[in-house]
């Protein structure tokens, strides 16, 4: 196998407080003794550090009883003892984290939990109401830095402003917008200045002759009050101690301040103390801190396990890595989000590719787009084989095994670059020991949840209080990759932290700053200014650019996030950052998926997907005995006895033959409606403790992506161009060539006889619907003398093709696209050219497919307009895939190059073809004109012009179509490459 991912040499080992013993002999029971679990003290502070209100009511419960309380007392508690003892993934005492080396060996052995040690800071909930409090008073903020709030945004002298952080307590995240006046110029002049408050009131007092400095304080406190400002008491989320920031920054000695003081010292000394003996000083730290906010959480804590050894193989990292690119073989081929390749297409639309527009203006819906709406799909493939193996699977009661000749296969059929793979990534997987695989002392299975975009996500929040040489080791080498990575492609890698919407999020946000920039949003020390960034894009990508850096920038997180809960800027910029990207994911076919059952898929000793059931409501609507029913459907699938159940984001093991663990089942099952079962390994290993690995894999190759120029040019609006009659045809796509055939030609031709109208072009789009644009153009410019026409013609439409709706828009020239505002006229008389000649192409039969036709088009475009080798050579770069279904092409390659042999007027083509050549020549004159116009200093290269028509007519006969456009750019191509050596001539 040609593996393009390798892995890390370190991992980060997750694992529960108890070991599986613990489940085994006290949990899997039906007489489980609480009283006695619960004197345990670990337990007991366990279960008060993550659900206070349930360690409340432990000492209000008799367990002896069996009323509703003590049921339910009874079953959370079960639940929180079941995942102390099988559940890996890290949340406050429950579970904790270490890093581990592969070497030779696998040798893991973890200490008493007495020896673990806890990292404690204030809960992101109760410390963002401290930081609301501080700004919200004079006295505590008057001698913090005054900073301006880079996500202002100025236009037609008002300021407006969204996506508010949870700091300022408006909930409904309500836009704002106030009148940009000389007082609010001159702040956000000063503010560059790194003045404090208390300098900016007096300044603006002497500036604007205001005797009443309170009124000045009023002022300013709404600015901050809207987050127009904020102060630098706001503590990053790369620091460690936020508490200790702040109270560092604080000048002035109040209760407050002392109070602060007291909860940190406490804070401190309850870290030291060893888990199980705190109980007292988290209810003393926490009375404290309640008594200055009312919060639900007062302090995150995250565990850190001790060890004697944590090694495992490097042979499991390498079957690791090698699985996460079987994975990346079977997912999927789904670049980046749908929401920003929708937002691709209207970008496309209005700017095209060569210009670049700052994103807060693109972001605004005053005079841009607005954010992007969001697009719901699902991941879903079609894999033959897997078809074939489940088949045999069910038949044989086994598994199904990927193995090499499939990957080969994979391999051969996989239609996604290995450029389009990410970066870096990080796969989540549990580790056992024992045989069940044969010829392996040791398995992985890959977790639900398969990882993070990229490596270092999941160790962010920890990497604090990790062992420093191994944690310094892993940050060396991340960046070293992620350098290179930066060096082969010119750009610039920055990390994007913001203060989020919720404030819980802030515990998770928590990271360390691993490469040399970050742009922090409603945050202070931003190496990255959101105004010095731009958008731009190519034919197939949306990509952001920074002035500063003379680059293309990309945003990753160093946090394991959900960027779906972030502002709509934190969104835009991180979806636009893995646009092309294609992620590996969990392995889903859409006939398997449909089905109740999935065997367990391997490759080599890592399980893919373990065993999966389904269940749902439905199969038990009919039944009043819940057991019996269940009892029955357990039979019939062959569900083990030991199984892991799954509902959103969460995982519990559950004991199909324990009634209490059934109680659990039902519960759920009935909340959520359907639930998955997967197959648990508990009694299938040798493990005394469950084991996670989270190991962050690097691709090895293919690192240099395809290269593009960045424009020079900036957004701005031109005036004195022509005005056109603009519509919008809603017409599905399926239908599009019919209704061009039958209905709009003629109505185009009618209008063009009577002399109704100049010139005309189309083009097909979809951004809600399909629907076809269509331009037309009278010297006059008065629309009113052909309304009625068209109105007539539209209603006609309306009733008698598949046409359903109809809008009249206006129409904005791609000036920077297509060479400026100089030539944009003569462009627009070759758009009509292309529109004729795509409708004839569209309406008539050819012995060839379309695609060889459009592509002898575009050769004969390219003779026409006189495009040199070297030009030719960068429209194929830019546009064309090398060798993409060429086995298909080369077959008719010479006749290809004869066919596009321009001796004679195209006399072969004329012999062969003759209706193409008519519709060639047809007005062939504006071609003429449009060389003699491309000649002429453009905005724009003349390769991209060209390569804008040639995906522009590849738009007008087969719309967006990407499949297609690539085939036909790859036959263009092989013309290209045959004529270098043979013009075509006999």
């Amino acid at each position: 196998m040609d593996n393009i991912f390798g892995p890390s040499n370190l991992y980060m080992l997750r694992t529960p407080l108890f070991s599986i013993e613990t489940y085994k002999h006290h949990l899997n029971s039906n007489d489980i003794n609480y009283n006695l679990l619960l004197k345990n003290g670990i337990i007991k502070e366990s279960i008060m550090t993550t659900t206070y209100n349930l360690y409340k009511s432990i000492s209000k419960i008799d367990f002896e009883k069996n009323n509703k309380k003590a049921r339910n007392a009874k079953e959370s508690i079960l639940k929180y003892l079941i995942r102390m003892s099988t559940r890996s993934t890290p949340y406050g005492m429950l579970s904790g984290v270490a890093l581990g080396e592969f070497t030779e060996n696998n040798n893991i052995k973890i200490k008493d939990p007495s020896c673990h040690k806890k990292d404690v800071k204030v809960d992101g909930q109760w410390l963002y109401q401290l930081v609301h409090h501080l700004e919200s008073d004079y006295t505590y903020y008057k001698d913090s830095i005054v900073i301006w709030n880079q996500q202002n945004y100025i236009y037609n002298n008002r300021l407006y402003l969204d996506n508010n952080s949870s700091i300022t307590k408006n909930k409904d995240n309500d836009a704002l917008s106030v009148k940009y006046n000389t007082i609010l110029m001159f702040i956000h002049e000063k503010s560059y200045e790194n003045i404090t408050y208390k300098e900016l009131i007096h300044l603006i007092s002497n500036e604007f002759n205001v005797e009443n400095k309170e009124d000045v304080k009023l002022f300013i406190q709404e600015l901050i009050n809207k987050e127009i400002l904020f102060s630098n008491l706001r503590p990053g989320l790369e620091n460690k101690n936020p508490l200790d920031y702040i109270i560092k920054n604080l000048n002035s000695k109040d209760s407050l301040v002392e109070s602060l003081i007291n909860i940190s010292n406490e804070i401190k000394k309850y870290s030291k103390i060893p888990l199980g003996e705190g109980e007292s000083n988290y209810l003393y730290i926490i009375n404290l801190m309640s008594k200055l906010f009312d919060s639900k959480n007062y302090l995150q804590i995250d565990t850190y396990v001790d060890y004697s050894k944590n090694e495992l193989k490097k042979s499991l990292a390498n079957n690791i890595s090698e699985a996460a690119y079987v994975l990346w073989l079977l997912s999927p081929n789904h670049f980046g989000t749908k929401t920003i390749r929708n937002y691709h297409e209207f970008f496309m639309d209005k700017y095209g590719f060569e210009q670049l527009v700052n994103v807060k203006q693109l972001l605004s819906d005053i005079n841009g787009f607005g954010y992007p709406q969001k697009a719901n799909y699902s991941f879903s493939n079609n894999i033959a084989f897997l078809k074939e193996k489940y088949l045999l699977a069910i038949q044989n009661h086994s598994h199904i095994e990927i193995t090499e000749t499939d990957i080969k296969k994979l391999e051969k059929n996989n239609t996604a670059s290995e450029t389009d793979a990410p970066v870096s990534t990080e796969i989540y997987s549990e580790i056992y020991f024992g045989n069940l695989i044969d010829g392996y002392d040791e398995y992985a299975v890959i977790s639900p949840i398969l990882g993070s975009f990229n490596s270092g996500a999941t160790f962010g929040r920890f990497t604090g209080a990790f062992d420093t040489k191994k944690r310094n080791q892993l940050e060396e080498e991340i960046v070293q990759r992620y350098n290179h990575y930066m060096n082969e492609n010119d750009l610039k890698i920055s990390q994007l932290n913001e203060a989020p919407l919720n404030s819980r999020n802030v515990n998770i946000l928590n990271n360390n700053k691993i490469f040399d920039t970050s742009l922090n949003l409603n945050l202070p020390k931003s190496d990255v200014d959101i105004n010095d960034i731009f958008v731009g894009a190519t034919f197939n990508k949306l990509y952001l650019y920074s002035e500063k850096y003379n680059s293309r920038i990309l945003f990753i997180s160093n946090s394991m996030f959900n960027y779906e809960f972030g502002s709509e800027l934190y969104k835009f910029l991180r979806e636009v950052s893995f646009e092309k990207t294609k992620f590996i994911q969990p392995i889903t076919e859409e006939s398997i998926d449909t089905l109740p059952f999935c065997p367990r898929i391997i490759y080599k000793n890592i399980i893919l997907k373990p065993a999966t059931w389904k269940l749902n409501l439905e199969m038990f609507s009919e039944s009043k005995d819940w057991i019996n029913t269940f009892t029955t459907i357990r039979k019939k699938w062959g569900i083990p006895e030991n199984v892991i159940i799954a509902f959103g984001d969460n995982r519990l093991l559950l004991n199909l033959l324990n009634d209490k663990h059934l109680v659990i089942l039902k519960k759920e099952l009935k909340k959520h409606g359907r639930i998955r079962i997967l197959e648990s390994y508990i009694n299938k290993s040798d493990n005394k403790r469950m084991l996670e690995i989270v190991t962050p894999l690097y691709k090895k190759t293919h690192l240099k992506e395809k290269h593009f120029i960045i424009p020079k040019n900036r957004n701005k609006n031109f005036h004195s161009l022509r005005d056109w009659f603009s519509i919008h045809l809603s017409i599905p796509k399926t239908y599009q060539d019919n209704f061009i055939r039958d209905y709009l030609f003629p109505f185009i031709t009618e209008l063009k006889v009577n002399k109704h109208i100049n010139e005309f072009f189309y083009i097909k789009f979809k951004k809600d619907e399909d629907f076809i644009k269509l331009r037309l153009f009278r010297e006059d410019e008065d629309y009113s003398q052909i309304y009625p026409f068209i109105k007539k013609w539209k209603d006609y439409c309306l009733l008698n093709s598949e046409l359903n709706d109809y809008s009249i828009v206006d129409y904005i020239p791609e000036v920077y696209r297509y060479g400026g505002p100089h030539v944009i006229e003569n462009v627009e008389k070759f758009f009509m050219y292309d529109s004729l000649l795509s409708i004839n192409i569209i309406q008539t039969e050819f012995e060839f497919s379309k695609e060889f036709i459009v592509a002898i088009s575009i050769e004969f475009l390219i003779e026409q307009l006189n495009i040199s080798d070297s030009e030719k050579k960068e429209i194929l770069i830019n546009n064309a895939e090398d060798l993409y279904r060429n086995n298909e092409i080369r077959e008719y390659k010479n006749l290809l190059a004869k066919l596009t042999n321009s001796k004679n007027n195209y006399q072969f083509l004329k012999e062969e073809i003759p209706k193409l050549h008519e519709f060639l020549f047809n007005k062939i004159s504006i071609l003429e004109t449009l060389k003699h116009t491309l000649q002429e200093n453009l905005y724009t290269s003349r390769s991209r012009i060209i390569g804008s028509f040639i995906h522009m007519r590849c738009n007008r006969i087969f719309g967006i179509n990407p499949e297609k456009e690539k085939f036909v750019l790859s036959i263009f191509n092989e013309i290209t490459k045959t004529k270098k050596y043979w013009d075509g001539r006999d």
